[in-house]
């Protein structure tokens, strides 16, 4: 072969090389870091595949426009850290929003907080397989429809939080899984919730979700649930922290519609409202209770159990009041 066919050779090598395995070694990967003030989605960054975007502790993304997002993360195997603070002013604007994006990886070290209007989540990821979400620092969502943090329609997707999530509206869940398969829950940190409608957990048409609690998780406002699961197949629910619910109408573990799930307590469950069950089962089948922890409803019975194959294993070393 010519020397210069030679040289081609190799050059069009290096290039599929590129194209194939875009990675550090990519044309197109970019590290971006935010280390000032502002206002701009990503601070002025495109986040589009095996990118990674920091956000220092002396930096921060503030926007105030309504669809306006803080960081918004396509393409796949992104990675997005926040140390310091994100916030959003405005309908439909989300702190952290990783939309179609495989492989990344979501972290929050910071203060992320949303305001202004419907549907501004603190984190939401979206059609987004393999992505890790976690929060080790705060999270703070106020007005209707405004989770701390969603992942939706994403499988194989951990959520973990660590750190604090507090939500003010209705209808705003600390964490929402919804329509995912295989994406575990863990909440070793904060969760409190105060409207209506407030889940502190909720796991919606989903499969195999494991949902561990040994932190807190508290709501306020009627018909919060602590942890709901409803319509979703396979679900484990593992309490080894404090749950308490204190609304009317707001029992602290809900199946609604769901099979094959069991529950596993050696914490506290404490619900305080009228008509509020620890441990609620409405039209769900083969469901298992398991308790070696505590128990107490003050107001309600223990439990509420409208299904059908369920069974209650009750340990000596448990309390039920």
């Amino acid at each position: 072969m010519p020397k210069s066919l030679s040289a081609l050779a190799i050059g069009l090598s290096f290039v599929s090389a590129s194209f194939l395995f875009p990675g550090p070694q990519g044309a197109f990967a970019d590290d971006f870091t935010v280390s000032a003030p502002s206002t701009d989605t990503n601070g002025g960054h495109v986040i589009d595949g095996f990118d990674t975007l920091t956000v220092t502790k002396d930096g921060s993304i503030d926007t105030s426009t309504a669809f306006q997002h803080a960081i918004n993360s396509t393409i796949g195997n992104n990675s997005i850290v926040n140390e310091g603070s994100i916030s959003t002013i405005g309908g439909d604007a989300v702190g952290i929003y990783n939309d179609a994006s495989d492989n990344s990886f979501l972290t929050n070290n910071g203060v992320i907080l949303t305001s202004g209007g419907n549907y501004s989540t603190g984190i939401y990821n979206r059609e987004s397989h393999n992505t890790f979400v976690t929060n080790n620092g705060t999270i703070h969502t106020r007005d209707d429809n405004n989770s701390g943090i969603e992942n939706e329609s994403s499988n194989g997707s951990p959520v973990a939080n660590n750190g604090i999530i507090e939500t003010e509206g209705d209808y705003s869940y600390g964490i929402m899984n919804f329509a995912s398969e295989d994406s575990p829950i863990t909440n070793a940190g904060s969760i409190e919730t105060a409207g209506e409608f407030a889940n502190g957990i909720a796991d919606i048409f989903s499969t195999g979700s494991l949902i561990t609690n040994s932190g807190t998780i508290l709501t306020k406002g009627p018909l919060a649930a602590a942890i709901e699961t409803f319509e979703s197949n396979g679900t484990s629910i593992v309490n080894m922290g404090s749950i308490t619910t204190q609304g009317d109408e707001s029992s602290a573990i809900v199946f609604g519609d769901s099979a094959n799930a069991s529950v596993v307590n050696t914490g506290l469950i404490r619900t305080t409202g009228t008509d509020a069950y620890a441990i609620a089962i409405v039209g769900s089948t083969e469901v298992t209770l398991s308790n070696s922890g505590l128990i107490i409803s003050e107001q309600s019975d223990a439990f509420l159990m409208d299904g059908t194959d369920m069974t209650l294993n009750l340990s000596s070393a448990g309390f039920i009041g």
